[in-house]
């Protein structure tokens, strides 16, 4: 009866018979290293553009809040008053 092999123990098989086991491994290790890195860097960036988003959400309405009050004592038009 024959057994049906895993694709893991293809590769395992595959790493042995070519004595590169140790080199792949390590090249494995360093790829998983990197990726590591990299999403901890992308993590931070998100963090970052969050707070820089948020400020300048609290710049806008600051102006939002001060182009009202400075077109409502005008008597400009777009606030619902008519000029005089």
């Amino acid at each position: 009866m024959a057994r049906n092999h895993t694709q893991q123990e293809d590769v395992g098989q595959l790493l042995n018979e070519t004595g590169k086991s140790s080199i792949l491994h390590a090249e494995f290790a360093q790829a998983l290293g990197e990726l590591s890195r990299g999403e901890n860097a992308a993590a931070t960036l998100e963090r970052n553009l969050a707070q820089l988003e948020k400020k300048l959400d609290e710049i806008l309405a600051s102006f939002e809040t001060t182009d009202s009050t400075t077109v409502e004592g005008s008597g400009l038009p777009g606030n619902g008053s008519q000029p005089t």
